[in-house]
């Protein structure tokens, strides 16, 4: 098992490319890719992963690929994004948001208030660290995703 994976089984554990748009309702997968950065196989991995996540602890992780916020915040447009998207039960507030603005160079993990504590901030901050942001930069945005779900 890769390690990030293994590292977001344990944020949950412990407590299709779409034809939507950021701006409609929350799209039926667990894929939103807007920019068509990741090919087919990747969106079913990813896939894989986030209805493993479900089964396993109910959790509920989706991943967004953008080219930009138009100048917006990244953290406040991701956030209002898992938001408005309602990402996780309402009860458990267990969602989770992977988001990536390509154009704008950056990537943020948003984490539902059930599940953000310490440790899984800490699991989520080593994940974009030692496997989102170098894949990135070793060109291999797709892997780094893939990896990261």
């Amino acid at each position: 098992m890769f390690p990030a994976v293994a590292c977001w089984l344990a944020l949950f554990a412990a407590g299709p490319l779409a034809a939507a748009s950021l701006d409609g309702p929350r799209p039926a997968g667990h894929v939103l890719d807007t920019v068509g950065l990741l090919a087919p196989d990747d969106v079913a991995a990813i896939e894989r992963v986030a209805e493993g996540v479900a089964t396993a602890s109910g959790g509920d992780l989706m991943v967004v690929v953008t080219a930009t916020t138009g100048g917006q915040p990244h953290r406040a447009y991701a956030t209002a994004l898992f938001n408005r998207w309602q990402l996780g039960s309402a009860e458990r507030n267990d969602g989770l948001l992977i988001f990536v603005a390509l154009d704008d160079r950056k990537a943020e993990i948003v984490l539902g208030d059930g599940i953000d504590d310490h440790v899984r901030e800490r699991a989520s901050q080593r994940i974009m660290d030692r496997v989102l942001i170098p894949e990135f930069k070793a060109g291999r945005p797709a892997a780094g995703l893939r990896k990261a779900a």
